[in-house]
């Protein structure tokens, strides 16, 4: 009897600049020291299944879990990694996958040094020859970024379930002239996942409760206590 065709791999290379890597770095300032053993737990779950991943709740819980932190600090990483392009965009939004041109690299390269009998990889993942998902990665940054209206971040919000302040998020982005640390907003839903991320770090951090800008903002008044300027971190009650 054949033995089965094993899809990954026991081991994998470990870049020795991998601490270097500019897109890690950026990972780790945005999104803390945790999100470096986020990365490798990932990267270890990818070979272990071959090139690639699913991106779905389970894989959230198994990394927060391993690695001992929140759920929503493994999507806050993910989505980082994703922008910066860590894990390539074009194949999580068509397939729902995590992987990478280099994971793919790494990957062929182990099977073909130590003539392994895994599957190769699938022809509609396989970045090595459809670059067309990489090349749509590195445009996406060259287009004209077209700020979204309020009708649009509210909709979005409400399909979401997202609680953020709308107003506040487009005013905070319109006066920083739709920048994020100096770099230019590529994908404006990008950011609302983020800063609801955030706003629920916040709440959590205050003891449960929630301050009340967006109520104000719901009533048009734009302000709290008596014409106070709302202040993100402040508890109000």
């Amino acid at each position: 009897m054949a033995r089965p065709i094993k899809l990954g791999l026991d081991s994998f290379y470990f870049d020795v600049d991998f601490f270097n890597d500019k897109k890690v770095r950026r990972i780790k300032k945005d999104c803390g020291v945790s999100s470096i053993s986020l990365l490798i737990c990932l990267l270890t779950i990818i070979y272990r299944n071959g090139y690639c991943v699913l991106f779905d709740k389970d894989i959230i819980f198994e990394v927060s879990d391993i690695v001992g932190v929140d759920e929503d600090d493994v999507s806050r990483m993910v989505e980082k990694a994703l922008e910066v392009g860590f894990f390539d965009r074009g194949m999580l939004q068509k397939f729902g996958i995590l992987t990478s041109l280099s994971i793919q690299k790494n990957f062929n390269s182990i099977i073909k040094e130590k003539k392994l009998k895994q599957e190769g990889i699938s022809s509609v993942h396989n970045l090595l020859i459809n670059t067309s998902s990489h090349l749509n990665n590195e445009s996406r940054v060259n287009k004209v970024f077209i700020p979204p209206t309020l009708d649009e971040v509210e909709s979005y919000c409400l399909e979401h379930g997202y609680t953020i302040d709308s107003k506040f998020f487009i005013a905070y982005y319109s006066e920083a002239g739709w920048l994020d640390n100096d770099n230019k907003i590529v994908n404006w839903k990008q950011k609302i996942v983020t800063w609801e991320s955030n706003q629920k770090r916040r709440e959590n951090s205050n003891g449960g409760y929630r301050n009340n800008i967006a109520e104000a903002s719901v009533r048009n008044k734009g302000s709290v206590n008596d014409g106070e300027v709302p202040t993100w971190g402040k508890v109000y009650k």
